[in-house]
């Protein structure tokens, strides 16, 4: 079929404990795309892109000094408190890389995607509405959360390690977009035990070993059969 029809997939969706982030502050998922053209080939991306706004107004700048990677930030003290507590929040939200020349900034969230598809791909991808940034662009990537339970982020590398980057998110716009390869019927679901226990397989898995592949096996092997 040109465009065949795909049956919706659950898939859940919670979010790791992090006592340095109070609730208040996650941002929920937007489905983004709807067939308002009745359109087949616009139709066939129904429940399949999702978007999810920045958590703060923020703008950060990062590079390299003296062969060591930096970033400094500053936030809206409008709206947040310019506090302690607030900085821990988003210290616990950041991370900067340096690995083969390159330096990689993430800001992280805790949401996690659960589903029992074994098909089922997750595809990270810039935000539709581009965010203002200089000198780095963002890192697009895709895994299978059937077998991988990992945070989402939003990734960007230094465009020229001589420079500094630098990027602006908002509250009231996206931090990524998320496509999936199938419709799915997204919801917020209450975690298991077993899935926390599961997700602490690859738990800052690369920042102790390389070659993932060859311990896949193993950690795949402790999944249970059903989440959902």
């Amino acid at each position: 079929m040109l465009f065949p029809i795909k049956k919706n997939i659950n898939v859940g969706t919670f979010r790791l404990p992090n006592n340095s982030v109070p609730k208040f502050v996650y941002k929920d998922f937007k489905l983004i795309n709807k067939n308002e053209f009745n359109c087949p080939s616009v139709g066939l991306m129904n429940n399949r892109m999702y978007e999810m706004d920045s958590m703060f107004d923020i703008e950060i700048k990062f590079g390299l000094n003296n062969n060591e990677p930096y970033y400094n930030y500053t936030f809206n003290t409008d709206i947040y408190r310019d506090t302690i507590k607030v900085h821990e929040a988003i210290g616990s939200l950041i991370c900067i890389e340096y690995d083969n020349n390159i330096v990689t900034l993430q800001f992280v969230t805790d949401s996690i995607i659960v589903t029992d598809d074994k098909d089922l791909e997750l595809i990270l991808l810039p935000p539709l509405e581009t965010p203002e940034i200089e000198d780095c662009k963002f890192v697009s990537g895709s895994f299978y959360p059937y077998a991988w339970l990992r945070n989402l982020n939003a990734s960007y590398v230094l465009s020229d390690n001589s420079k500094e980057g630098s990027i602006k998110l908002s509250m009231d716009k996206p931090l990524f977009t998320v496509l999936f390869n199938k419709p799915i019927n997204l919801k917020e679901i209450k975690p298991t035990n077993e899935m926390f226990e599961y997700h602490q397989y690859m738990f800052d898995i690369v920042k102790y070993r390389k070659k993932i592949n060859n311990i896949f096996p193993f950690i795949l092997s402790k999944r249970p059969k059903k989440f959902l």
